[in-house]
């Protein structure tokens, strides 16, 4: 079965796909047509279903598995589909490609949950590393599968992992070219591990990552502060101890400015410093994720979450 990243423009393929997002469109003559963002381990494509009708409207849900017979082309030089015909798949089904389907972080799991508990364990905070450690533990499943977005940055399986233990690795080399300036490292460390920790409740675990009705309700940043209170409730510590107050408002200044959900502002060093790995991180994953799509010498379509800008691919200059 043909994978999406070995499809090429004007070529006819079948395809065992998934359902990320479908929309519905009226096109110049009036018919309905969906508009589907197809999905495998290799990658996502955009397909259109031209003439929709309702049984259509109610088959092709999001997070529905399909074997498709498609037509490939070039439209605005973006490679798409025309679905010819489709045959949803049964749960049972869909079971048995469900590895084919899920899009899963380039790391090495184990490895990288490893690195994250070794660095709490090595804490001189007692209380950041009972409650930091408590947290992880009890949650480590959830943890090391969800993504860390719908479809943003790092919406892959185990992205949440991903874009944590980035962000750590890049705070240890902080600390060390900073070594001689007060940056508490036990609270930077559990700052970043913590801030998105409440997507484990923000985020559906199904096969198409959505919101839950928590998360849409109170969304991550609140819902990971709540947790860290109630790990104190667990575990009889103090919420009111100052390395649990400033640790929550590590979680809560995280997006670092109030139009981006932050219900408060870095008021601390480490706060400050995890706000600005996390933008940079999740900026290089969505800068990094449209240059795949292009050539050297090219630049990319305009990503509207940043600001509609187009990048530009350098070409590797041959090496002396």
């Amino acid at each position: 079965m043909t994978k999406i990243k070995d499809i090429d423009a004007n070529n006819k393929y079948e395809l065992i796909t998934l359902v990320k997002r479908v929309w519905q469109g009226v096109a110049s003559n009036s018919n309905a047509y969906l508009n589907l963002l197809l999905q495998d381990n290799s990658g996502t494509i955009n397909a259109r279903l031209w003439d929709a009708k309702e049984a259509d409207l109610q088959a092709l849900k999001m997070g529905q598995a399909i074997k498709v017979d498609v037509n490939s082309l070039l439209y605005n030089n973006d490679l798409q589909l025309k679905i010819n015909n489709y045959q949803v798949l049964s749960d049972k089904e869909a079971e048995l490609y469900y590895q084919d389907l899920i899009l899963s972080a380039p790391i090495k799991i184990e490895k990288e949950w490893k690195n994250i508990i070794e660095t709490v364990e090595s804490f001189d905070d007692a209380i950041l590393k009972k409650v930091v450690l408590y947290l992880l533990k009890k949650y480590q499943k959830d943890f090391i599968t969800r993504p860390a977005a719908v479809r943003i940055h790092h919406s892959v399986r185990g992205g949440l992992l991903w874009h944590t233990t980035t962000m750590l690795k890049v705070a240890k080399e902080i600390v060390k070219i900073y070594a001689d300036r007060n940056i508490n490292s036990d609270l930077l460390y559990a700052g970043i591990i913590m801030h998105d920790f409440g997507k484990i409740w923000e985020l559906s675990s199904q096969l198409v990552t959505n919101f839950t009705f928590q998360g849409s309700m109170a969304g991550h940043i609140v819902i990971g502060s709540e947790q860290v209170k109630v790990a104190c409730h667990d575990l009889k510590i103090n919420d009111q101890d100052p390395s649990i107050i400033l640790l929550q408002h590590m979680i809560l200044a995280s997006h670092g400015k109030y139009e981006f959900g932050s219900p408060t502002l870095p008021k601390t060093l480490e706060a400050e410093i995890v706000h600005h790995i996390d933008d940079l991180d999740a900026k290089i994953a969505i800068i990094d994720e449209n240059l795949k799509e292009v050539n050297p010498g090219e630049t990319t379509n305009r990503i509207l979450v940043l600001e509609g800008r187009n990048f530009y691919k350098p070409a590797k200059k041959n090496q002396k």
